[in-house]
């Protein structure tokens, strides 16, 4: 994700005054796990207008959907899913001018949208622009749902996220040679990165994509002077 193309995003759904949490990778990002994700996921409000809002919103920056979208009947059949098995669509849009940056609506009924947005981390990401991230109870959850490797990656950092490191000493000679061991050395990590602002650990998505790019980069090489050396 470029964090040129989140402040795009946001300002739109900011404009259009939709309502959404930032969800998936960004949101863990925000929470403090600094780790490269390629998209931007959104959980909206489950109202057709809002639902239409969000669409027109990402329309005007470029984003477009393949799928065809009927906002009210899709607003209706989550409401009728209320309090029953939980649904979920996801509406993934994809701008033609920056394919580096995906964005990705869900649109659920198990989830009290009220109560989700008086539980999630706020932040001024830009003036007069708070941007809401589902809490980190809310994100172990549904990760815990997906069960990907990468999910179970997230969920074991957002739980060492949620210790109390308030009385550590960076200084004492103990708690460094603690830090030595990979847990202790991923702590650390999440420690320096609670440092930073939400803003900051967002931007640091930036470098990270940079650093994909070289490894892609190196791969392809290696993989093409491996198959010189076979030949």
């Amino acid at each position: 994700m470029r964090m040129s193309a989140f402040d795009t995003v946001i300002q739109a759904l900011h404009r259009a005054q939709v309502s959404y949490l930032v969800a998936g990778g960004v949101a863990v990002n925000a929470h403090g796990y600094i780790h490269y994700t390629p998209g931007i996921d959104l959980a909206i409000d489950v109202k057709a207008d809002n639902i239409l809002f969000a669409i027109q919103a990402l329309a005007t920056i470029g984003y477009h959907s393949a799928t065809q979208i009927d906002a009210e009947a899709l607003a209706a059949s989550k409401m009728h899913m209320s309090g029953k098995q939980p649904v979920a669509d996801l509406i993934g849009f994809q701008c033609v001018d920056d394919e580096s940056t995906h964005v990705n609506l869900f649109v659920t009924s198990d989830m009290d949208f009220a109560q989700e947005h008086a539980q999630a981390l706020r932040s001024e990401i830009l003036p007069d622009v708070e941007v809401c991230f589902i809490c980190i109870a809310t994100l172990i959850r549904q990760k815990q749902i997906t069960n990907r490797l990468r999910d179970l990656d997230a969920i074991q950092h957002l739980q060492w996220l949620q210790e109390d490191y308030s009385h550590i000493d960076e200084n004492d000679e103990d708690f460094l040679w603690s830090m030595t061991s990979f847990e202790g050395a991923r702590k650390m990590q999440l420690i320096q990165a609670k440092k930073l602002s939400v803003r900051q650990r967002l931007e640091c998505l930036d470098d990270l994509r940079e650093v994909c790019k070289r490894l892609r980069k190196m791969r392809c090489t290696s993989n093409k002077y491996r198959v010189g050396g076979d030949q």
